[in-house]
């Protein structure tokens, strides 16, 4: 790998304390294939899954933090909490 590049790929420490395994990050996207009570559905996670390889910062899309909040259907509500923290924890879970 050049070595102008490979600093993208070595682990870097965030302000919080939180070490990532590389710099590069994935932006947040908007799914449409949650399951109907807005957790997270099995095609949802493994194309995350597949998504987040080779980044070290992977950020998740839209969550409610209050039931009235839903901007679009089956969005993400607070009681898909358990679904959408198992992806966050990463691509492996």
């Amino acid at each position: 790998m050049p070595e102008k590049t490979s600093a993208l790929f070595e682990p870097f420490l965030l302000n919080n304390g939180v070490t990532a395994p590389g710099r590069l990050a994935a932006a947040p996207i908007t799914l449409y294939c949650q399951n109907p009570d807005g957790s997270v559905s099995e095609a949802e996670r493994q194309f995350l899954r597949g998504r987040a390889r080779g980044f070290g910062i992977y950020v998740l899309g839209a969550t409610l933090v209050a039931d009235n909040g839903q901007v679009f259907p089956a969005s993400p509500a607070p009681s898909a909490a358990p679904t959408c923290r198992r992806c966050a924890s990463g691509p492996s879970s």
